[in-house]
């Protein structure tokens, strides 16, 4: 793809982070993060050790590197020697600076986090983290990016009057660096991690995202996919839980909800540019999805997008949702809901 078609795709992708939390785990301790409702990112700003996410191989990381948890996965992070002492972080937490929370574990130099959440997918615009489904440890790949770590690291060194907008800017930054590069990569890197079974899947689904307005078909994403019908939406329905339609829906409305609450556009022009041939077959669609027309939503702009019900059970126990993307608290025993995706599908789209 061409740098512009980059940042066109970079722009749809729509990264919203919030900056959360500051966490020091000592040398010997290990700091252990129940399951939540939002992608989880921590910036390593000092300090080697590994990530483990369930019962996954650990990944190791080192000062510069970005971890990124998918949602509903719990996860320990620190010193990698066996003998660690392990924490919870809900019962080491407390405040930082700026309406920061603050976590640690043990008192000699060790890991230094600077942690965020990327809020539940039915915020606005799908993006390339809700595609996750196992966690990644990358570094951006150029200068720029480590010269943003730096600043992270002089921002949580003084904290003060604004360090929570600072550090929410600066952590979106080295997001979209890591971002740009992986999608220049031949591979296209973490979209192709993102879908399993297939990395041909991948092509696909950036076509999508990078062109939701594009009447899409199974075939047409099949032949860009370079596999036969049949076989892409048995292999894109096992690695996403739904069919290439049902992506392609959920794609052009959460594009839909961003223009719609971020600009004054009639409904005609919101819905020309995602896909519908007119806004009543846009407003079918939100209604059948989300129980709520556009004009809705458009009252409701900065709000939560609402969220049809969805009867899904976590991985690993209950996830407390919060509105505002903070991380959650994990009850056990329990389950939770997941926002649902999918919606009406129109005869033009099979």
């Amino acid at each position: 793809m061409t740098a512009t078609s980059h940042d066109r795709l970079l722009t749809a992708l729509a990264v919203h982070l919030h900056s959360t939390s500051v966490c020091t785990i000592g040398q010997g301790w290990r700091l252990a993060f129940a399951p939540f409702e939002t992608v989880t990112v921590h910036h390593v700003l000092s300090g080697s050790g590994t990530v483990q996410v369930g019962n996954a191989a650990p990944l190791p990381y080192s000062p510069g590197s970005i971890i990124v948890v998918p949602p509903r996965q719990a996860h320990v992070v620190g010193d990698a020697w066996p003998g660690a002492r392990e924490a919870s972080a809900e019962d080491h937490c407390g405040p930082f600076a700026d309406g920061l929370a603050a976590f640690v574990a043990g008192d000699s130099p060790g890991t230094l986090l600077l942690c965020g959440s990327i809020p539940a997918p039915d915020r606005r615009a799908l993006g390339l983290f809700d595609l996750l489904t196992e966690a990644v440890v990358e570094m951006p790949p150029d200068e720029a990016g480590q010269r943003i770590f730096d600043l992270m690291r002089a921002e949580v060194a003084a904290p003060g009057l604004g360090t929570a907008a600072m550090t929410e800017a600066l952590m979106k930054a080295c997001l979209v660096a890591l971002l740009r590069g992986q999608l220049r990569r031949r591979d296209h890197g973490l979209l192709a991690s993102s879908l399993p079974g297939d990395p041909r899947l991948a092509r696909a689904a950036l076509t999508v995202l990078e062109n939701p307005g594009v009447p899409h078909t199974v075939a047409s994403l099949a032949e860009k996919a370079g596999m036969s019908r049949a076989s892409f939406a048995d292999h894109f329905a096992r690695a996403l839980g739904g069919g290439p339609m049902e992506f392609v829906q959920s794609v052009r409305l959460r594009a839909a909800a961003r223009l719609l609450q971020t600009t004054d556009l009639p409904l005609k022009a919101v819905a020309a540019a995602v896909g519908y041939a007119d806004p009543s077959s846009l407003s079918r669609a939100f209604r059948a999805s989300h129980g709520v027309d556009p004009a809705i939503l458009r009252s409701l702009s900065g709000q939560t997008w609402p969220k049809a019900p969805d009867t899904r059970s976590t991985r690993s126990g209950e996830v407390v949702t919060n509105p505002s993307g903070r991380q959650g608290v994990q009850k056990p025993g329990a389950a939770s809901s997941s926002p649902a995706t999918s919606g009406t599908l129109h005869p033009d789209e099979t």
